[in-house]
């Protein structure tokens, strides 16, 4: 551990590692047991308020906390989905400027299958909190109040802090977040200068990853109609196969065979973001060893020789990529696939984009190349297609202000024994983030978490590394009493 310049950061890491396993747990248990699925996901969430449920217990566990200058604010507006505001003034003698907003998100994704243990069970196996939500990002409120305490208890300065907790980051709107953000901005809110997200990655167990980049996305649905009933598969050679036809279509944007998108939608990567995935391919493990993979299968970059970890690297932070996410129109399961073909097929899509283009370009694109073809009534042999879409823009963050990295980087370097922390985009995507720097445009942005590829957010088995967690939170308040 780096030397300790006052003997009060070593009572206040100690402060957290007590309180983390006791009262933190117990709050993010409750979490974990709370469905509070996303309304996309629950079309009875205004019924079962679940979301409701959550926030309340959120908002409980804040007052408990005996934070000096706390004041705890939930919000619920007729249909909108619910919102927290926790705001904390600055301790007493706090001469800094500054002024820090937290986010955080309690609604979830839904559950899926293939689970060890109930999603709502807050089971802890080998240093790990299965449950989902356990990492995202139900450890948020409580990362960010333990953060706050441990400086006052420890008699470390802070600035003021205002947290806030939203419900519908899992779906498809920034409304309900747009809405609150604007309302209360000059009355609870404020403007802070650092923004710290904790709903990003982790790639490191030996530091913190600051995600640079943030990928856009682009959900489209791709419905292709060729028959008004199924038919015998005996008709194939008369009729084309829907599903087929689809599978053609995709293909005018992305190459199955070298798993990558047409260069319509590449975009050049600036020289100081390849210069960083060089950096991270150096210090980082390989891409393909964090992610619970058959031991045969090979990267996309295997080719690459010694540059395979940097390309990974760089192609799931600034590449565009694609998933088939959902098929509708064949069956689930092998025992109901009878000879047929069918009448309509539906393809859902997730789209990966690069951090600046933009998702309207990316939209126009989707038109001009799956519905305004010029071989379209060709490919297509006449089949009827219909095009869906909705998404979000991409974030590439701007340099941090020196003593906002100076004190970040202090902190990280005391809690992770000297290590500093390593800026990498982030492959998945935080819609809201460029609202953010709209609405804060001289806010620093500290986008970090505890999503370790093996954290499966999204995903069964969701969750999260306990000590890793508690590192977290360390460093946050860490950070917190040097600002």
């Amino acid at each position: 551990m780096v030397e300790s310049t006052d003997p009060k950061y070593d009572q206040t890491l100690a402060y957290i590692k007590e309180a983390f396993y006791s009262s933190y747990l117990d709050g993010l248990k409750e979490t974990v047991r709370i469905p509070s699925l996303n309304p996309d996901y629950d079309p009875e969430w205004l019924i079962n308020r679940s979301l409701f449920k959550q926030m309340d217990h959120m908002a409980n566990f804040a007052r408990q906390q005996d934070i000096k200058g706390c004041a705890v604010h939930p919000l619920s507006e007729g249909e909108r989905t619910p919102f927290l505001i926790v705001t904390v003034e600055a301790s007493e003698g706090y001469k800094g400027e500054n002024c820090v907003l937290m986010y955080g998100h309690m609604d979830k994704q839904p559950f899926g299958e293939g689970w060890k243990h109930d999603p709502c069970d807050p089971v802890i196996e080998n240093g790990k909190m299965n449950g989902r939500g356990s990492s995202d990002d139900g450890y948020s409120i409580y990362s960010a109040l333990l953060a706050i305490k441990a400086c006052q208890v420890n008699g470390l300065s802070h600035p003021r802090v205002v947290v806030t907790i939203e419900a519908n980051e899992e779906g498809g709107t920034e409304e309900d977040l747009i809405h609150y953000m604007s309302t209360y901005k000059s009355t609870l809110i404020g403007e802070p200068n650092v923004v710290f997200c904790l709903d990003s990655d982790a790639f490191s167990e030996d530091t913190l990853v600051i995600s640079s980049s943030l990928r856009g996305c682009v959900i489209f649905d791709l419905k292709v109609t060729a028959f008004k009933e199924n038919l015998h598969s005996g008709y194939s050679g008369i009729v084309p196969d829907p599903h087929h036809i689809g599978i053609s279509l995709i293909s005018r944007i992305f190459d199955f065979s070298k798993q990558t998108m047409i260069q319509d939608f590449h975009v050049e990567i600036p020289p100081h973001r390849i210069d960083e995935c060089k950096l991270a391919a150096d210090k980082l493990p390989s891409m393909l060893k964090m992610l619970p993979v058959n031991d045969t299968l090979k990267s996309i970059a295997h080719d690459q020789g010694e540059l395979e970890k940097y390309h990974l690297i760089a192609n799931s932070t600034w590449l565009p990529q694609l998933t088939i996410t959902g098929l509708e129109g064949l069956p689930n399961n092998l025992a109901d696939a009878s000879n047929s073909i069918k009448r309509q097929i539906t393809f859902r899509c997730s789209m990966r984009l690069p951090p600046t283009l933009t998702a309207e370009k990316a939209k126009a694109l989707l038109q001009k190349h799956l519905i305004d073809h010029p071989n379209q009534q060709r490919d297509t042999y006449g089949a009827q297609v219909e095009l869906s879409y909705f998404g979000d823009n991409g974030f590439d963050t701007k340099a941090l202000d020196e003593g906002v990295q100076k004190a970040f980087f202090d902190a990280n370097k005391y809690v992770f024994n000297g290590n500093v922390p390593i800026f990498v985009g982030c492959g998945g995507s935080i819609p809201f983030m460029e609202m953010f720097s709209t609405m804060f445009p001289k806010a620093n942005f500290l986008l970090t978490g505890v999503g370790f590829p093996d954290s499966n957010a999204h995903a069964a088995n969701e969750n999260l590394d306990l000590e890793f967690c508690r590192k977290l939170i360390s460093t946050v308040a860490l950070t917190l009493s040097k600002l």
